[in-house]
């Protein structure tokens, strides 16, 4: 079988779908991704094909700054008002058009017998319509990622309206195409496990071997490991603050506090650290989460649902997008505790880490949904039974 991937260029898109990409490769089919040139040499290092289409999210980015504003911007610059517009217009308007332009030119060049896109790219799905190649929509977390804002929703349907296709992104299929589905059912919408389409995959984390895991020392009773991440795009949503605010509650326990910055934030962003918290600009987050005891993160998709996995208890800081529900099904589990952007501070933060860190209810309740997870079909499992899905697709 010839399978193509397709998604977002930026890293939060791009890791979740590596997992199932890799696995079918491995399982005898010939993989390509369709993604922008700047990540073709990792497609390549993994054994996938290359395949030119969309755009860097800075180009997306620049391209809706002229539509809206007439002028390059920085979000950390925009009022708050101002921000879902702008980002209605990224993901709404200027990647869709752009994906969907690009991947029917793909898609007839490639000819995959299945195409598996990122459920945030809508434009690879409406190409997939238009090419008339059987497709499954790849999710990075909860349902409701993928309806963002009313204004992104809006812009979305306008345009595949162009295309002469109704494209409601309320429905749980909205193209038609079955949801590959990372959320733990008991975490999920109800209404969409009972409605949808949709085919459990477990959520398995892209190991990233470029980046070592740092020394850390060894845990005992009163000296447990924290491990602190805003995410890949900390620095592009001005986060700055709340890294140090967040750092500096924790700095204050009897921790090892490891923190990753990100790569849009430098490293002295924090100053010179305490003796017990060490600073990288990158972490190998699959490699560090087996030897943690806590987990303090925006609540972005990877990162919970990896701790999750782990049957790690959570500190979680929402920032935006999806970010405040997947705080609340954490909070919902049990399996963590929540501050709000009015709520952060050193004295909360630490506060919230001393009783995730002492009361065993938390970790007991992180380890029921980490065998919720472990029972979901993994990588592996939907790459041997490709066939029979793609049986039912095209029946």
């Amino acid at each position: 079988m010839r399978v193509l991937f397709a998604g977002l260029s930026s890293i939060g898109h791009f890791f979740p779908l590596l997992p199932l990409a890799t696995a079918i490769s491995r399982h005898g089919h010939h993989v390509g991704y369709a993604i922008d040139a700047g990540l073709h040499g990792r497609v390549a290092a993994l054994g996938l094909e290359p395949v030119a289409a969309g755009m860097s999210m800075p180009a997306a980015f620049e391209e809706a700054a002229h539509h809206v504003f007439g002028r390059p911007v920085r979000i950390a610059d925009l009022r708050p008002e101002q921000i879902p517009g702008y980002l209605a217009v990224v993901f709404g308007s200027v990647l869709p058009r752009r994906y969907a332009d690009d991947l029917e030119v793909a898609l007839r060049r490639f000819r995959p017998d299945l195409l598996v896109y990122d459920a945030v790219c809508p434009g690879a799905g409406i190409a997939a319509v238009a090419v008339g190649v059987p497709a499954l929509a790849h999710g990075l977390g909860h349902r409701t990622l993928t309806q963002l804002s009313p204004e992104y929703v809006s812009r979305v349907r306008d345009f595949a309206a162009e295309r002469k296709l109704r494209l409601d992104l309320t429905d749980p299929n909205p193209l038609g195409h079955p949801y590959l589905d990372i959320y733990p059912p008991s975490m999920q919408d109800p209404d969409f496990v009972a409605g949808a389409r949709r085919v459990e995959l477990r959520p398995v984390p892209h190991v990233d071997d470029a980046h070592p895991l740092p020394p850390l020392p060894a845990s005992t009773g009163h000296r447990p490991r924290v491990y602190v991440t805003f995410g890949t795009e900390a620095g592009a949503e001005g986060a700055s603050a709340a890294i140090r605010e967040t750092v500096a509650g924790l700095a204050v326990l009897d921790a090892t506090v490891l923190v990753a910055t990100g790569p849009k934030l430098p490293v002295d962003v924090l100053g010179a650290p305490p003796d017990n918290v060490i600073v990288r600009p990158w972490v190998a987050q699959a490699a560090v989460l087996p030897h943690l005891e806590l987990v303090v993160s925006h609540a972005g998709s990877g990162t919970m649902l990896g701790a999750l996995a782990k049957g790690l208890p959570q500190l979680l800081l929402p920032r935006g997008v999806d970010q405040f529900v997947n705080a609340d099904a954490v909070l919902a589990a049990g399996a963590g505790e929540r501050l709000l952007p009015e709520e952060l501070t050193a004295s909360a933060v630490a506060a919230s880490a001393r009783r995730l860190l002492a009361e065993p209810t938390f970790r007991a309740s992180a380890r029921r949904v980490a065998d919720e997870i472990a029972a979901m079909p993994g990588p592996d499992e939907i790459a041997d039974h490709l066939p029979d899905i793609l049986a039912q697709l095209t029946a």
